[in-house]
């Protein structure tokens, strides 16, 4: 999310202004933990590795819930298209990620049927916790969902 979409506002950052030097392709931080902003330095990797090591180390095992299962810790990226009815997991147990595939049968959750207004591509939550489903509200940002468990709800 390089511009700048309001979410700062619930987790205390404020966007960086820059003004580019030069015409380039640059990859700008979105998980706010780069030594250089607003350019990525790649400190996500190395904070999710962490993450990964100690959720392996301390192994849980998936059960029915009627809470969502954190499908991933941040969101996926798609290119929607106006008019078409996309079927968004809201229960985390989908394969298909962020979309339907009926795998919530053990589940009361049921998935959310939306169609884009526009073509155009848009975040959507795969952490399960947004507040303005299917979109990503940055929600995936709270310390809480950073140091989830994939496939186990909160």
């Amino acid at each position: 999310q390089p511009m700048c979409d309001g979410s700062h506002r619930k987790s205390g950052y404020i966007p960086v202004r820059f003004t580019a030097e030069k015409t380039e392709t640059a990859l700008l931080c979105c998980c706010k933990n780069t030594s250089n902003p607003p350019y990525c330095d790649m400190t996500h990797f190395k904070i999710l590795r962490g993450n990964l090591l100690k959720n392996f180390s301390t192994p849980k095992i998936a059960t029915p819930t009627d809470k969502p299962l954190v499908a991933a810790r941040l969101p996926s990226f798609q290119k929607l298209e106006e008019r078409k009815t996309y079927m968004w997991c809201a229960c985390g147990a989908s394969k298909t990620q962020p979309f339907c595939d009926n795998s919530h049968a053990c589940s009361s959750m049921k998935p959310l049927a939306f169609t884009p207004e526009k073509t155009k591509p848009r975040w959507l939550c795969q952490c399960k916790q947004t507040k303005d489903a299917p979109y990503c509200d940055g929600t995936h940002l709270d310390v809480e969902i950073q140091t989830a468990v994939e496939g186990q709800p909160l």
